[in-house]
């Protein structure tokens, strides 16, 4: 394992370099967090004091860290396949003592650190300084770093399966793209998935885009749930994790089958 932490660190150290990348990403990020503020305080300005269950400063923590969250888990993982499949650089993977699953987890992770460090802590900090908003506080504590763990392996396994689709079109704009569209909008990142309408709730439930955001950030704002939940949940995203992890393995002893070098 200790190959592998060391390219996090190295991912880490590099991408510090990219000073006024966070700064715009912080900036980017606070500047929506506001505007979502007065946006969902106008929706619930009409005196409704709950809409589909939910309180305007429980929507309003929610949909501030689903984004913060989303710049969180921005790794641009398929990004980075895509453009070594066009280099060919990929076949450096293949001749290598290290599983290039496990290489891409433990470097995307670098992203995930530097991310926490340079966007997630300040725009938390803001929320929480500014807004100050109201959420429970208990057990819930425990068990939201618990599932936030959780749901940053399978966003993962759901980037490097996006990665893989590389393999047969060396692009990954438009597959990328989709990819971020329908995560946000399944997994209740733009809309608390409370507000779905009945039969697209259930089909929701069925699909792994929901244990990414609405999981954890439910573990967070909801004063509903029980340690039974809770714990129900977390089972939930334990099933997605290993399920995404196998089809991941199956799918790349096809893909890397198909994968052109230069033209070899």
């Amino acid at each position: 394992m200790k190959k592998y932490f060391t390219i996090t660190k190295k991912v880490f150290r590099i991408i510090t370099v990219f000073r006024f990348n966070f700064i715009f990403s912080i900036i980017g990020n606070l500047l929506y967090i506001i505007i979502l503020y007065f946006l969902w305080g106008a929706i619930y300005s009409s005196g409704a004091k709950k809409l589909n269950g939910m309180t305007f400063n429980q929507v309003f923590v929610y949909l501030s860290l689903a984004s913060t969250i989303f710049m969180l888990f921005s790794t641009y993982l398929e990004w980075g396949m895509s453009r070594e499949v066009i280099e060919g650089s990929i076949v450096m993977h293949f001749v290598k003592p290290v599983d290039l699953q496990m290489y891409k987890l433990f470097e995307s992770l670098g992203f995930v650190l530097i991310n926490f460090v340079t966007v997630t802590l300040p725009s938390i900090l803001m929320i929480l300084v500014v807004f100050r908003p109201q959420m429970p506080l208990g057990i819930n504590l425990i068990f939201f770093p618990l599932s936030l763990i959780l749901a940053y392996f399978i966003m993962f396994n759901i980037d490097f399966f996006v990665g893989l689709l590389c393999f047969y079109n060396e692009s990954t704009w438009g597959m990328s793209s989709a990819k971020d569209s329908i995560v946000m909008l399944l997994s209740g990142a733009v809309i608390p998935i409370s507000f779905f309408p009945g039969t697209l709730k259930t089909i929701v439930n069925f699909l792994p885009f929901q244990a990414v955001y609405n999981i954890p950030l439910d573990t967070l704002v909801s004063y509903n749930l029980n340690i039974n939940d809770y714990l129900r949940n977390i089972v939930l995203q334990l099933v997605w994790v290993v399920i995404l992890f196998i089809v991941n393995r199956l799918f790349f002893r096809k893909a890397v089958k198909v994968v052109t070098v230069n033209g070899g």
